[in-house]
């Protein structure tokens, strides 16, 4: 850049000084010629003489005239070409200076507002077991106690007032009875025991299921159960109707060795656990083989073996109607 505008000052004095010159040579034409009219008067006998040296001096005046146009063209084109030079320098990015200073810290904003809540972490690992604690009091001690038995019964009687009463479950009374099978007699033991179920309104449309054990123990057998359905109160003046039947409740399972047969004497039969319905019904009073209540509109499925009772709903009066079967061996 120093070396252009170096350049560009020279271009410049070359380009004046021509001109310059011009000036000053037309200021000597012009002395010249009011020195021929102010000696015209007095020395007119040279007058041939100034006159050829007037025309000697103007052609030569036009000649460097030419030629002062010349070099002024010529430097103009020097000068143009300067100027671009400059104007692509202009143009064209020097190096990148060096990085200034970090500035001082900025004041600190004001703090944001709080973002969502983001997942939960996972469940860290369990940490070491705590030390052992210290022992804690030790209790007071026990009373002592005393136990007397009696018949299926017993006692207890503890040091500080407390007793305790022990009763052993009765044994169903049995009795026996004989047995004869193809001319060969035998003994078996007859239950004499009883097993009522009753469902009222405030049950009425659920199957009540029954202990399968006393169950079997009475109908699962030689000789088979005694049934008895009643119904009561269905007409609101606590009416009562019943009937009887038998029920045969097989001993081992079928040929799928899943299902129980039982039939009655009116010819009601089914197969216990088949997962089908089956039932021995006395005006909406029903003893079924379906022993799981499914709703309280009479649903239910014999999911497995067993029997259960059911006071349908939809009778004759659903807020009065009680049911009630008495099973006996």
């Amino acid at each position: 850049m120093k070396i252009l505008f170096s350049n560009i000052i020279i271009v410049s004095f070359l380009i004046c000084m021509p001109a310059i010159a011009l000036a000053d040579r037309d200021n000597d034409i012009n002395k010249h010629r009011h020195s021929d009219r102010s000696n015209d008067k007095k020395q007119h006998t040279h007058n041939d003489h100034s006159n050829k040296e007037k025309h000697s001096h103007s052609s030569k005046g036009r000649k460097d005239n030419k030629g002062v146009k010349t070099q002024i063209s010529a430097l103009q084109e020097q000068l143009n070409t300067l100027q671009n030079q400059i104007n692509s320098l202009q143009k064209t990015p020097g190096p990148q200076g060096e990085t200034g200073p970090v500035g001082p810290q900025g004041p600190q904003g004001e703090t944001g507002a709080v973002g969502p809540q983001g997942p939960q972490g996972e469940t860290g690992s369990i940490g070491p077991q705590g030390e052992t604690g210290s022992q804690g009091f030790s209790g007071r001690d026990g009373s002592s106690c005393s136990v007397s038995q009696g018949d299926g019964s017993a006692l207890i009687n503890c040091s500080d007032g407390t007793t305790a009463s022990l009763y052993e479950p009765k044994i169903p009374h049995e009795e026996p009875a004989t047995y004869i099978q193809d001319g060969n007699a035998s003994e078996f033991m007859v239950t004499r025991e009883k097993y009522i179920i009753q469902s009222t309104p405030a049950t009425v449309g659920t199957v009540l299921a029954f202990d399968n054990a006393i169950f079997n123990r009475l109908c699962q057998d030689l000789d088979g159960c005694s049934l008895k359905i009643a119904q009561f109160n269905w007409n609101g003046k606590n009416a009562i109707r019943s009937k009887s039947f038998h029920l045969f409740y097989s001993e081992v399972t079928d040929n799928n060795g899943v299902a129980y047969q039982w039939r009655t004497d009116n010819n009601i039969y089914g197969a216990d656990g088949d997962s089908a319905s089956k039932h021995l019904s006395y005006q909406g009073c029903i003893l079924t083989d379906a022993e799981t209540s499914t709703s309280n509109t009479n649903g239910r499925s014999d999911l497995g073996v067993g029997f259960g009772f059911l006071n349908s709903s939809g009778g004759a009066n659903d807020t009065t109607t009680s049911c009630r079967i008495i099973i006996q061996d």
